[in-house]
């Protein structure tokens, strides 16, 4: 696939030093049209699939109610989709290889996600590649270095940009008979709003010119960017990342562009039929779209009812003020009618958005699950060579060491007795059956005072391992003044552990029903917090 020269003002932009895409195969002839397709249910042109802000996440970590993400998954979904042989075209934009922590001791483990990311991103046909900020956080050098490793990826800023980034680049593929321009634009680089827009406007005039039946703008900005951006000339659809949004909004019109996000962490993915039919804006036939708007006028409709109720009962409006609202309450009985009406891509430009989550039951693809197994047991095995000399550093003179749960259990026996079987009695267990406890993304919720002077490391957990798991000291602080010396002088243990102790891991990543209202009260129990017969 040749790339064709972009205009004059094109090459201005393509000359600052920024980030630009990576283009693999095109998948655009993955399947012809199937030409026994009933008239009544019309066949896509083609499909989009959309990964916004993957961060590097290979695997869901476990310790959410509803795991969700997954490579593996993602592999699953894309060999569904791809079952029905509709032209389809897969897009990653966004923060995708790292997920922002540059510190020198997560280098080789980034290196060695990163890398397997890459490859396997390839492996699974995706077609367009535009990193984002964090992805620079190794330096560029690096970015191209994991990028070009890719036997499936190739940079597609051409000779413009030696080093392989650009802040904007584009591309013109087919992808089963429709020419589709893609535009990679990031702020990454200092570009605000206006550049953005002007790059994206320049990029789709010179893409139209080469042929191209739809423009794609793969962008990573803020939501203020990106209106500015969808709203350039000659730009269709715009795949938003850089949001780091947990669920994404249903497709969103700015002027005659849409707007499409996917979420975080490979969560969940959007897959988009279209139905080209010539030039001109396109219509929204999503049943996504149309379950949210529901929901958003069930709610307004509910509100505006009880506000009525209630102004009636309380004298609070005039006659004429009731009148209104319930004329309001009428339109809105109408609109949630006008969502029922049957799905219609018979005519016109017409998308169909759904947005698919990966959670457990989803298709897998084994072949990249056991890749990951194997990657996470590699990983492991070198940080625990790595670090195998790494000690915390020791606490300042009178201040209070890590010595261990067991040093507890003489004098709080029946606490003791209560967190051996509690979960954080078993945390580092959890690590250890999955072969993660040296894995640096994990460890240091599982353990006690990780990171602490007179504390632990990735692999010095105290003599003998006694600041494996999640010990008295993670909520009490470290003991060995209090056990030299119970109540005596220098800093002694808290009894009322603070919320800003537990949510360092018990937040909305990795426990996602936290509250520590309710959670507190769970673990007040007789022998720990609560005299043994119970009351308070």
């Amino acid at each position: 696939m040749s790339r064709s020269a972009p205009s004059p003002a094109l090459l201005l932009l393509l000359g600052l030093l920024g980030l630009g895409f990576v283009l693999a195969g095109c998948s655009g002839g993955r399947g012809p049209r199937d030409a026994g397709a009933p008239a009544a249910a019309p066949r896509p042109t083609l499909r989009l699939v959309l990964l916004t802000d993957l961060k590097g996440y290979l695997e869901p970590c476990g310790c959410t109610s509803r795991p969700l993400g997954g490579i593996h998954r993602l592999g699953g979904v894309l060999d569904r989709v791809a079952a029905d042989r509709v032209p389809t075209l897969t897009l990653a934009v966004g923060d995708l290889l790292l997920e922002g922590d540059a510190s020198a001791a997560r280098a080789t483990q980034d290196t060695l996600q990163a890398d397997a990311l890459v490859a396997i991103l390839g492996e699974l046909g995706v077609d367009a590649i535009a990193p984002g900020e964090l992805d620079r956080r190794r330096g560029d050098a690096w970015l191209v270095e994991r990028l070009a490793q890719s036997r499936a990826a190739r940079l597609a800023a051409g000779p413009e940009l030696p080093a392989g980034l650009g802040a904007v680049s584009t591309k013109l593929v087919e992808v089963g008979g429709t020419k589709v321009g893609l535009v990679a634009a990031t702020d990454a680089f200092g570009l605000g709003p206006a550049e953005l827009a002007a790059a994206a406007r320049t990029g789709a005039a010179a893409l139209r010119a080469q042929g191209a039946s739809l423009v794609v703008v793969l962008l990573r900005a803020d939501r203020r960017a990106v209106r500015t951006v969808a709203s350039a000339p000659g730009v269709d659809f715009v795949v938003h990342g850089g949001l780091d949004v947990e669920v994404p909004e249903p497709p969103l019109a700015r002027g005659d562009a849409i707007v499409f996000e996917a979420g975080r962490q490979g969560q969940r993915v959007v897959t988009v039929d279209l139905y080209v039919r010539g030039p001109g804006t396109f219509r929204d036939e999503s049943p996504w779209s149309r379950r949210v708007a529901r929901q958003r006028l069930l709610q307004q409709r509910d509100e505006r009812a009880a506000q009525i109720e209630a102004w009636a009962r309380e004298g609070r409006a005039t006659p004429a003020e009731l009148d209104a609202q319930r004329a309001r309450l009428v339109e809105l009985d109408a609109e949630l009618r006008a969502t029922d009406h049957p799905r219609d891509v018979s005519t016109g430009n017409v998308f169909v958005a759904e947005l698919v989550e990966l959670a457990e039951g989803a298709p897998e693809r084994a072949a990249i699950k056991a890749r990951m197994d194997a990657l996470g047991s590699r990983i492991n095995d070198h940080n625990q060579r790595a670090f195998a000399d790494l000690r915390p550093e020791p606490a300042p003179e009178g201040a209070p060491s890590y010595v261990g749960s067991e040093t507890c259990r003489s004098c709080h026996g029946g606490a003791y007795q209560w967190w051996s079987h509690h979960l954080h009695g078993r945390a580092y267990q959890t690590l250890v059956d999955r072969d993660r406890e040296f894995n640096l993304q994990c460890v240091s919720c599982h353990v006690t005072g990780y990171g602490r002077p007179g504390g632990s490391t990735v692999t010095a957990l105290g003599d003998g391992g006694v600041l494996r798991n999640v010990g008295c000291e993670s909520c009490h602080g470290p003991g060995s003044v209090h056990v030299a010396n119970p109540g005596g002088p220098g800093p002694q243990t808290v009894r009322a552990v603070p919320e800003s102790t537990c949510v360092g891991c018990h937040n909305h990543e990795h426990s996602d029903h936290f509250d520590y209202d309710t959670y507190r009260a769970r673990i007040l129990v007789p022998g720990h917090g609560l005299p043994v017969g119970g009351a308070r």
